[in-house]
């Protein structure tokens, strides 16, 4: 039954059709291992609160209610992790020496996995609270939308939702340029030129960028935070490692490696690749418990329980702790890619270039032809450039933030919805541009003052 609950849980997440403002590698960290995070903590709670997590021997009382009980206040107060070879102590001051070897902190692993669910989480509230609340336009619905498209069936619809998303897209775009043309507007410019998207600049277009690989960061930092959590638990390297020889039965402590070996777990693969049965002894299998009853005398019982939750959990986090690692070193790839993806600018200009492409848009020139029937300013094709094109918009209108929402609508909603909804932005951008008196219009190439001069006889007016 927790399984199909657990499998309704995840249907109503629509991770096959979930769609966000972000990469693989965020949706890894953010969706993927919280839902492993809270099927870990589910089947280790009905272990512990649903069955039965702590089984006691003692041998001095074979009663069902006093083993119950004795079962019982074992769990609460804890036991006592003592070796097989380990003499037991005698006297009550002996046993004051072991009450540093009391533990009870396995009860706590749920909440344990729960809050580092939260870990796991928090970079994506933090990043959907950045791109709907700090932008002046949802991009979380630019996205969402985006993807959309693909499934409309109808025409008119499609056509009404690509013209929404570009008119959004325009408006965000030519709102948050820069239209100052003070010494501070002139610095800013240099420093964004010098850093690129190191520098946030929404009026620039790389606040949005810098936001994300900010994001990047702390998702990173928090793989490297809980692999450190969880090296604690498992004690790896350290004194609390042991491994068996199935084949001899012996024990023996493993060496203790370096730091970096530690983190990577070297130890463990190497213990679980030669067939030797590797466990930590922050999760003891086997422990010890000492009761006082209330009773004539006041009898004191030393019982021996099992705690196969333990084995449980130390395979839950061996486990977690191996996706934690895979997580980190996915992250840790994609941060340099986004660097390359819109951090350069023959990247970005490559990447609109191919979606104009994809999109078959035609290429203004930007060379101005006044209407003879109403005298209004047009533009006209002269030659396809996609090349040009993808400078202009590049350096124009998108710069880095524009170029970054329309890799995520690629990589959320295919090549074909980012290609129409760019196809269309260039379209109302064309427009817009048109709609201007006819000595302001100027859609040329960068550093280029005016449009070349051309013969009317061999334009074709679009």
């Amino acid at each position: 039954m927790l399984g199909l609950d657990f499998v309704d849980f995840v249907q109503k997440w629509q991770i096959s059709n979930y769609v966000s403002v972000e990469d693989f590698a965020d949706k890894f960290n953010s969706l993927f291992s919280t839902l492993l995070l809270i099927l870990c903590a589910l089947i280790i709670s009905a272990k512990q609160y649903v069955m039965q997590a702590l089984s006691c021997n003692c041998p001095k009382t074979n009663a069902g209610k006093t083993i119950e009980y004795v079962e019982n206040f074992c769990w609460v107060t804890g036991t006592y992790a003592i070796g097989e070879h380990e003499e037991l102590p005698v006297k009550e001051a002996g046993w004051k020496l072991f009450e540093s070897r009391r533990i009870n902190y396995y009860q706590w692993v749920p909440f344990m996995l729960g809050l580092q669910c939260v870990m796991f989480y928090l970079p994506h509230l933090i990043w959907v609270a950045i791109v709907t609340n700090r932008l002046g336009s949802d991009a979380q619905y630019l996205v969402t939308e985006a993807a959309s498209v693909a499934k409309e069936t109808s025409i008119d619809r499609r056509d009404q939702v690509l013209n929404h998303l570009a008119n959004s897209v325009l408006h965000m775009q030519t709102v948050h340029r820069e239209y100052s043309d003070g010494r501070l507007a002139k610095f800013r410019s240099k420093l964004v030129r010098l850093a690129g998207v190191c520098f946030p600049s929404k009026r620039l277009g790389t606040a949005l960028v810098f936001a994300y690989l900010l994001v990047k960061l702390l998702y990173l930092a928090n793989c490297f935070g809980q692999l450190f959590l969880m090296h604690s638990f498992l004690g790896l390297g350290g004194h609390h490692l042991a491994v068996t020889n199935r084949t001899a039965g012996s024990l023996n402590t493993a060496a203790r490696p370096g730091l970096l070996a530690e983190m990577l777990g070297w130890d463990l693969v190497a213990a679980v690749a030669s067939g030797r049965d590797w466990h930590s002894g922050m999760f003891p299998r086997s422990t010890l418990c000492r009761v006082r009853l209330l009773s004539v005398g006041h009898e004191v019982l030393v019982c021996q329980c099992a705690l196969p939750v333990n084995m449980l959990n130390e395979k839950v986090y061996m486990m977690l702790w191996l996706w934690t690692l895979a997580a980190a070193f996915i992250t840790v790839l994609s941060v340099p890619v986004w660097f390359a993806r819109v951090g350069l600018r023959v990247s970005r200009i490559r990447f609109i270039r191919r979606q104009l492409l994809l999109s078959q848009t035609p290429i203004m020139t930007g060379h101005e032809y006044r209407s003879a029937s109403t005298g209004k300013p047009r533009l006209v094709a002269d030659k396809c450039n996609f090349a040009k094109m993808a400078k202009d918009m590049v350096d124009n209108l998108l710069h880095a933030d524009g170029v970054f929402l329309f890799k995520m609508m690629q990589l959320n909603a295919g090549d074909v919805a980012a290609g129409q909804v760019l196809r269309r932005l260039y379209e109302n951008w064309k427009h817009q541009l048109a709609d201007t008196p006819a000595e302001k219009l100027t859609i040329s190439e960068p550093g280029q003052e005016k449009p070349p001069k051309t013969s009317e006889k061999n334009l074709v007016v679009v």
